[in-house]
């Protein structure tokens, strides 16, 4: 686990950095959610396939009751990783009705 200060020294020389999704999730585990979705939101522009820059921004979405968006994060990881049962099952228990392949 790398100190913060060096997460955000990375990420603010590149947004897409893989540490982005370290730093996003922490400013979401302490309740920072603007913090964390303005550094999911640059990541992923710079970076569209992080799948686990995808899944912190689901979590962010969930944890701010924005169930749609959530799953709408989490279709788009299983669109690109269709195998990713751990993913699938968190869109199935989120979206009652969701096919859950696995």
């Amino acid at each position: 686990m790398q100190d913060e200060t060096v997460l955000e020294s990375l990420v603010g020389l590149d947004p897409g950095h893989p540490a982005f999704v370290e730093l996003a999730n922490r400013y979401r585990a302490r309740g920072d959610y603007a913090g964390a979705l303005d550094i999911c939101f640059n990541g992923l522009t710079a970076n569209p396939a992080s799948l686990g820059g995808r899944v912190v921004l689901a979590r962010i979405f969930y944890e701010r009751l924005q169930f749609p968006l959530a799953a709408r994060e989490l279709r788009e990881v299983l669109q690109l990783a269709p195998d990713n049962e751990y993913v699938s099952r968190l869109l199935a228990a989120l979206v009652p009705g969701e096919p859950f392949e696995g």
